[in-house]
């Protein structure tokens, strides 16, 4: 069976990629910087983003 495309080095790529773009901020940031993704992410699908849990 031919693989369709390797899922370890696309993990890989991703991490080393956030990495690379996270590597300076401060944890509020960073935490920042993935809320934003997700954010981006829920309006690239169309769908609501769920509830904000308790901060």
């Amino acid at each position: 069976m031919k693989k369709k495309f390797d899922a370890v080095q696309m993990v890989r790529e991703i991490r080393d990629t956030l990495y690379k773009e996270t590597k300076g901020m401060k944890t509020k940031e960073r935490v920042n910087f993935y809320r934003q993704k997700a954010k981006e992410f829920y309006a690239e699908l169309g769908i609501k983003e769920p509830l904000a849990t308790a901060r």
